[in-house]
């Protein structure tokens, strides 16, 4: 080599040396692993989400028995889950396998054991014994964990408290409004972000190490827990002072643009300064809202999704996105690999673990459920039915489907207008509701007749508690203007379209047509007739039952509109309501019983009516 070419090399060489000093100090100083780990670890997540209060299962309750493999058409059940999640955790940890087991929200309300919680009467909490039971290490909130309101919650927490559950809720877009009462008592469960505590706790972060194996330090994961804009939004009306990130309550409008720099706040938090590997999120919101969260934020490997009761595993980006269906239905279970850098799936294919027959029933959690009914039933003494009793034989399927195919939706409506106007001395027109709310479906079980219990019945409008506390959903009636009946259904017509709970369901005795083309808000609805009528035949002012949450979401309207859109509920004087009266109607799942039984003994002669 020539004098000349190693004066030339020697800069070159000095860069290259520089480069990878800086390369190298780069890395050190970064808050995560980058490199490739020389073992990569695995480890599994199990996850459930909307479990609904359904500890005993998605009926018909009647046929459910605790052995496997005799038949028994009933799917999850509290019991058989327990046993699922057992087995799961033991052969993982035989293989020297971390686990998780990761819940995204709405744990409560969905089944007669729901109104236990929240109720003063009663020190049962039951879907808290079963989460700590469990050894749930991360849960989520929801928007049904509000439906007994903040005061409700409170008293199910307390109860969870006093008994010594491990609750470890993680509610990392949480906050409490300035003008909310300080003395909240929900804030008492507050606690900073960190180490879980053997306690009822809210924290807006958790941290959890997994062995890093040999010569590797520990593996660093970080937990989120989110609610999603649209469940903080459908949960307005039953929050006071708490309030989530994402949702502007006061403007009643959604903001996801806040909702993701806050989540990315929360992420580098976890990533830069709690020094973690591994992010992961538990968010209250399926699809749209976990695909835009993947994409919008940066760091977070393994979304939990929940709310919109799907089961699917995907990957949006660097994401892995898993959901498990509702009602503990089925188990989810992913066995993840981290080599440093990324997440990788091992078990695509088999994530999820249907929660049926082939399972056995866990004794123990037989035996205590078996005393919480009994304290159910003392509860609903009052109602006059027992949740054991016979209602009706239904004897063809009724499914839950998009307009105009939901049959058990319509169904439900229909014998309730029939339970109103046996009622009332000035009957109603329409008996209205949305998909959301009518939460279960007629079913046989292969075609046979299947007995439905008054436990089945509830599941079809178990949301709702009155003033006092009691459960189920108070039942109003008040009038629109013909002009502004069909608005409604024009409105929630063309809101269903991005959130399917919204699609308006309606009487039978109400038919319309949704125009595919049609302008929304003023072509989508077309061809009304109500009882055989036209829609300019119609009465001038339309006579309206729903249940008091519909109607108070009515009142929001005009100021989510801004005043562009009018719908005024009045009262029978014609005067607007502001404030709901109480009808002195029963509850809407007391209504329905009562009708679907009366069709049963023969109070109808259209065998079209019959279930």
């Amino acid at each position: 080599m020539m004098v000349d070419d190693i004066n030339v090399a020697r800069p070159v060489m000095l860069y290259r040396w520089f480069g990878l000093l800086l390369t190298i100090i780069l890395v050190s100083s970064s808050p995560v692993l980058t490199q490739t780990l020389e073992q990569p670890i695995r480890f599994t997540v199990m996850h459930t989400n909307d479990f609904h209060s359904q500890l005993g299962g998605l009926g018909p309750d009647l046929l459910f028995t605790p052995q496997a493999n005799d038949d028994d058409p009933v799917r999850g059940h509290a019991a058989r889950l327990m046993t699922a999640i057992q087995s799961v955790r033991a052969n993982r940890i035989r293989n020297a396998r971390p686990v998780l087991l990761l819940d995204a929200g709405d744990m409560l309300f969905g089944s007669l054991f729901h109104m236990l919680g929240p109720c003063a009467d009663s020190e049962h909490a039951p879907e808290y014994r079963f989460y700590h039971e469990a050894g749930y290490d991360a849960i989520g909130l929801g928007n049904h964990d509000f439906d007994a309101e903040e005061d409700g919650l409170a008293r199910a927490l307390t109860k969870a408290k006093k008994a010594g559950y491990a609750l470890p809720f993680v509610t990392s877009n949480l906050s409490f409004s300035r003008n909310g009462s300080v003395d909240n008592p929900l804030r008492q469960f507050v606690r900073p972000g960190g180490e879980p505590l053997r306690e009822p706790a809210f924290h807006d972060f958790q941290i959890r190490k997994f062995p890093g194996g040999a010569d590797q330090p520990p593996i660093m994961v970080g937990i989120l827990g989110l609610v999603g804009p649209n469940a903080a939004q459908l949960s307005t009306t039953t929050r006071k002072s708490a309030q989530f990130a994402g949702f502007d309550d006061k403007a009643v409008k959604v903001d996801e643009k806040a909702f993701h720099a806050l989540v990315q706040a929360r992420v580098d938090l976890l990533r830069k300064t709690q020094k973690c590997h591994i992010v992961i999120a538990l968010l209250h919101g399926g699809t749209p809202e976990d695909e835009k969260l993947a994409r919008e934020v940066k760091g977070i490997d393994l979304i939990i999704a929940g709310h919109t009761h799907q089961a699917y595993v995907k990957r949006v980006g660097s994401t892995i996105i898993a959901q498990a269906g509702h009602g503990g239905a089925n188990l989810g279970v992913l066995d993840l690999e981290y080599d440093g850098r990324s997440l990788r799936l091992l078990n695509p294919q088999s994530s999820l673990i249907a929660i049926d027959d082939s399972i056995p029933a866990e004794a123990d959690v037989i035996a205590w459920l078996k005393k919480t009914s009994r304290e159910v039933d003392r509860l609903i003494r009052q109602t006059g039915f027992a949740a054991g009793d016979p209602i009706c034989m239904v004897t063809r399927d009724r499914r839950k489907a998009s307009f105009p195919a939901n049959d058990a939706a319509v169904y439900t409506v229909s014998n309730l207008l029939r339970a109103v106007n046996r009622r009332l001395v000035n009957p109603v027109d329409i008996y209205f509701t949305t998909y959301g709310l009518v939460r279960s479906e007629y079913l046989t079980v292969d075609g046979r007749p299947t007995m439905y219990a008054f436990s089945d019945i509830f599941r079809f409008s178990p949301l709702g508690f009155a003033a006092d506390g009691t459960p189920g959903a108070p039942v109003v009636v008040f009038s629109l203007s013909r002009a502004q009946t069909r608005l409604l259904l024009e409105i929630l017509t063309w809101q269903s379209k991005k959130f399917p709970v919204y699609e308006p369901v309606v009487s039978s005795n109400l038919r319309y047509s949704v125009n595919k083309n049609g302008v929304p808000l003023a072509g989508k609805v077309s061809d009304l007739v109500l009882d055989g009528q036209s829609f300019l035949k119609w009465p001038k002012r339309v006579r309206i039952a729903t249940t008091l949450f519909c109607a108070e979401n009515l009142l929001k309207i005009n100021k989510l509109t801004k005043g562009v859109i009018r719908i005024t509920p009045c009262d029978d004087a014609g005067q607007p309501i502001t404030k709901f009266a109480d009808s002195g109607l029963p509850r809407e799942h007391v209504l329905l019983a009562d009708e679907l039984r009366r069709v049963q003994q023969g109070g109808v002669v259209d065998p079209a009516e019959m279930p």
